[in-house]
């Protein structure tokens, strides 16, 4: 009877897919069943009778040692895990519970253990570190500030970036709300950004921190809400970007362009009293020039008239008296040339100016309009001859008297 339940129990052990094994006090192996014979890729006699330290990397001998040794009647029952190596030198992972069975002296005569294979788990685990670790890295290299709060508004973490925005270590942020670092304006910013049904996204605002050194600190906040498998709030966490240096230039570019809209503004007054300046300038010139204009048609008029009142009359006295022929030729040199001297002021002259008097100042207009002699006659009410006589005198008084010119031509150009 006995033998047929120890039968069962073997069988049953042995059908574990638990590594199960039986080691006295030195290590050495007394019962393995066969998910212990698989996964070292062993035979049972090659294991009975050996020692397990040796699968173990010397490293981690110690302390399973030291943990099975501290095994006692009060506790004998110890888990523990530990790297292990294959019969291919693989390092994999076992967690083992190991019991020790003690005689009536409190010695220990056997250990009995049941291992399981937790590489995967380990590979899991240290995959997660280490991507924690990258996380971890990365926040706290990040060129922004970035904090997490609990739903009930707490800090729960900040990064490097952050602590160094605004002066803090911290232990200074955990545990406190995100209000205490801000003044009363910020604090009810912070308030109407937070949605009462707290929405998954929020969108980006600007807000401004208290620094402990009692300045302040412009950012972009740019939260998101956290939450758990059943959709339930867990909390929020915050990109926070520093914008102070981006604020201070716009204040000075607008303080550059308020500068330039006021010089622009002086310039611009300077250039209408400027312009105003020289619309009067401007005046004044047209005015002297206006004045010039008429001081030399003055002069030229009293150069003309003084030629013709006081020097003309003598060119006249002088041919009344006997002149040789030499003299009569000197005569007539000295009277041409001072008519080809005085003809340019003359021909800039008006009929009006040039001594004629009324009634050959209306035979003179219209002859200029093209009327003949005859029609003059009918017109001024006078003979042909007596027009003649006006024309000749005329001509005499504009220089045409001994020149073959045309004078409706003259009297046109004159106009």
């Amino acid at each position: 009877m006995n033998e047929h339940i120890e039968s069962r129990y073997r069988a049953v052990v042995e059908n574990q897919t638990e590594m199960i094994c039986c080691f006295l006090p030195d290590g050495t192996i007394t019962f393995v069943n066969d998910a212990y014979c698989r996964f070292f890729n062993k035979k049972r006699k090659e294991l009975i009778g050996n020692k397990f330290m040796p699968f173990i990397p010397k490293s981690d001998r110690k302390k399973v040692f030291e943990t099975i040794s501290s095994l006692s009647p009060d506790a004998p029952i110890a888990t523990h895990e530990h790297p292990v190596l294959t019969s291919d030198n693989k390092l994999c992972w076992h967690r083992w519970t190991n019991r020790a069975i003690f005689n009536g002296q409190n010695d220990v005569l056997e250990y009995q253990a049941v291992g399981w294979d937790i590489t995967d788990r380990k590979l899991a685990e240290e995959a997660l570190q280490e991507s924690e670790r990258k996380f971890r890295s990365l926040v706290e290299t990040m060129n922004d500030g970035l904090g997490i709060q609990n739903e009930k508004g707490l800090i729960t973490y900040v990064n490097d970036k952050f602590c160094l925005m605004l002066g803090y270590k911290p232990d200074d942020f955990i545990g406190k709300p995100v209000s205490a670092f801000l003044d009363d304006k910020n604090k009810q910013i912070l308030k109407d950004q937070i949605s009462e049904r707290r929405e998954a996204k929020i969108t980006p605002y600007e807000i401004e921190w208290n620094k402990k050194d009692g300045n302040k600190i412009t950012t972009i906040m740019s939260p998101q809400a956290i939450f758990d498998e059943k959709k339930q709030f867990k909390g929020s966490f915050a990109v926070i970007t520093d914008i102070s240096d981006l604020k201070r230039a716009e204040k000075a570019l607008e303080k550059a362009h308020d500068e330039l809209e006021q010089r622009v503004a002086e310039r611009t007054k300077e250039l209408e009293i400027k312009t105003k300046s020289l619309e009067e300038l401007n005046t004044a010139m047209k005015v002297l020039l206006e004045k010039r204009k008429e001081d030399r048609i003055l002069l030229e008029d009293n150069v003309l008239t003084n030629v013709r009142e006081l020097i003309g009359p003598l060119f006249d006295k002088m041919r009344e008296t006997e002149l040789n022929g030499h003299q009569e030729m000197i005569l007539s040199i000295l009277e041409t040339n001072l008519n080809e001297i005085t003809s340019p002021i003359t021909r800039k002259l008006s009929l009006k100016h040039l001594s004629l008097t009324p009634t050959e100042i209306k035979i003179a207009n219209l002859i200029r309009h093209g009327t003949t002699t005859k029609k003059i006659a009918e017109f001024m009410n006078s003979s042909p001859r007596t027009i003649d006589t006006h024309r000749k005198n005329i001509r005499r008084k504009i220089g045409l008297g001994k020149k073959r010119a045309n004078l409706r031509s003259y009297l046109l150009s004159l106009h």
